[in-house]
């Protein structure tokens, strides 16, 4: 029995990677294409709405990314099905229809949105795209995160490489960037509206004691909302004020920058995804020993690939770049080597992450991120005074990204050093 559950471990974590790498590469090859059909203006264009919509979207998931499947780990043994049902059910009302008030909300008022994001009125075209595609998101993450409570990693994996793989790269066919993002968006909402029907279809609607649960998932997560939104300034922030002083086309490769550093946290993501609902069901059962060997084992392999690639890229990035992208991104190189250097950092808080969640109530996750952010916000104010230019922003948001990590080391290792005294 031990050997067919660490198997089924073992699988899930496979093709989980085997996913988000295949995810990583439709990245790769969906910024390609927005080089080459919508030039060096449209390719900023796309990747700074790109970055927005990371910007937005998890805050207006109020936490219950890390809610819900944490719940319905906890919940999904025999007899508890119906509770774990019930946490989906109010993690799904209470997101999408918070969702959909502020998405029309920001609507409502596009133009001094687009002011305040993009530093143009130009830009306000692109804020109902956004918005289609940032909605089918919110109610893509809502299913994932049943899944992935219920450690149904097929169908979560499956779900992940349609809606974030495929999709995308409809870019293919459309030269135009607003056209390109509104279908995208459409087709993301259709699919995730399917797998919700499909996940309604196999469980238990049942509204007892919705008001206690719904409250009990809303003060987990509202508690990690400050931490969503610290992290979403670190990588949406260093663009939106670039774009203000030194124009889109500048803020673009900033913003470019910043998702090839989510590339590789993301290819780190299947650790996190299965270690939150598998260090719930350690904790529960009081097996620290075997948390602290797959969490040692994971730190251990994040970082040596870690340092291997950032190795690589570091010694490699002109090349790479402009055999990517083409060599009219010579400023590209530059703002890229800079940012890779936060890969270490960011890799080792996307690894530990879920096991600071799954022990601890309360958001020490979001601790660790406002005191980091708040680090980067006070060297960013002191870029701003001192007009230093860019490049030391984005020094700036390196050394705060791996103060993060740091961190977030040094607070796992309190958890299972704890656990040794007693």
């Amino acid at each position: 029995m031990v050997f067919l559950n660490k198997l089924k471990i073992g699988k899930d974590y496979f093709f989980t990677f085997l996913t988000e790498f295949m995810i990583l590469v439709a990245g790769i090859v969906i910024y390609k294409l927005a080089a080459l059909n919508f030039g060096n203006q449209g390719f900023s264009e796309y990747a700074l709405c790109r970055r927005t919509i990371s910007f937005i979207h998890p805050m207006l998931l109020l936490g219950f990314a890390v809610g819900i499947p944490r719940y319905i780990a906890m919940h999904s043994h025999d007899g508890e099905k119906g509770i774990a049902d019930n946490y989906f059910i109010c993690g799904t009302v209470i997101s999408v229809s918070f969702s959909v008030l502020m998405l029309a909300v920001i609507n409502a008022f596009s133009l001094p949105v687009s002011k305040l994001l993009f530093g143009s009125e130009n830009m306000e075209r692109f804020i109902f795209p956004i918005s289609i595609l940032i909605l089918g998101l919110i109610i893509h993450s809502v299913c994932y995160s049943y899944f992935r409570g219920k450690l149904m990693m097929k169908k979560a994996n499956f779900m992940q490489f349609v809606n974030l793989g495929i999709i995308p790269l409809v870019i293919y066919f459309y030269d135009d960037v607003m056209l390109a993002l509104t279908v995208t968006g459409t087709a993301c909402l259709a699919v995730s509206m399917f797998f919700l029907m499909v996940i309604f279809t196999g469980i238990r609607i049942s509204f007892t004691d919705f008001r206690s649960h719904s409250r009990e998932l809303f003060f987990y997560g509202i508690q990690r909302i400050p931490g969503d939104l610290a992290l979403a300034g670190f990588f949406a922030l260093p663009a939106f004020i670039v774009s203000h002083q030194s124009g889109i086309i500048i803020a673009g490769y900033i913003a470019f920058s910043i998702s090839l550093l989510n590339m590789v946290g993301a290819a780190f993501g299947p650790f996190s995804l299965i270690m939150l609902p598998r260090s719930v069901q350690l904790i529960k059962s009081n097996d620290m020993a075997a948390l602290r060997k797959s969490t040692h084992t994971i730190l251990k392999i994040t970082l040596l690939t870690t340092l291997a690639a950032l190795l690589i890229f570091e010694t490699f990035s002109r090349e790479i770049i402009f055999l990517y992208l083409g060599e009219n991104f010579e400023e590209l190189v530059v703002c890229a080597r800079i940012v890779m250097l936060a890969t270490v950092g960011y890799s080792v808080y996307i690894c530990l992450r879920s096991v600071l969640d799954a022990a601890h109530y309360k958001a020490v996750n979001t601790k660790n991120m406002i005191l980091s952010f708040g680090v980067f916000i006070l060297l960013s104010a002191a870029v701003y005074f001192t007009k230093s230019g860019y490049h030391m922003l984005l020094y700036a948001f390196v050394f705060s990204i791996s103060l993060l990590g740091f961190i977030t080391f040094y607070e796992c290792r309190k958890i299972f050093k704890k656990v040794l005294q007693t």
